[in-house]
């Protein structure tokens, strides 16, 4: 008779978390998040990546800019979370349905 292996995933996670919500706690992380344009499932994606890195400690920073921003604003403002010493991460999420150089 074989014998059946049950693998519980909860207790591992938890200890994932555990460590991962120490080791943001010696540090000051900041994760920001960059969109542009209003699609549904980019932005309960971003809520809940914020949500996630919230709950680990992370500090976050929310910039949502409408469709109607040029290529220049869209620019300046990723570079303004690029030079700023505090964020430690940025997140991209591409909505906009307009042409954007992406490079």
């Amino acid at each position: 008779m074989k014998r059946q292996l049950v693998l519980k995933g909860k207790p591992v996670a938890d200890a994932i978390r555990e460590k991962l919500v120490s080791r943001f706690s010696e540090c000051e992380a900041t994760l920001a998040t960059f969109i542009i344009g209003n699609n549904a499932p980019a932005h309960v994606y971003k809520r809940s990546l914020l949500k996630c890195a919230e709950s680990l400690g992370v500090r976050t920073r929310d910039v949502e800019l409408p469709e109607s921003v040029t290529q220049q604003e869209a620019e300046a403002a990723l570079r303004a979370l690029s030079d700023d010493p505090a964020v430690t991460g940025i997140c991209l999420l591409y909505t906009s349905p307009s042409p954007r150089d992406t490079r």
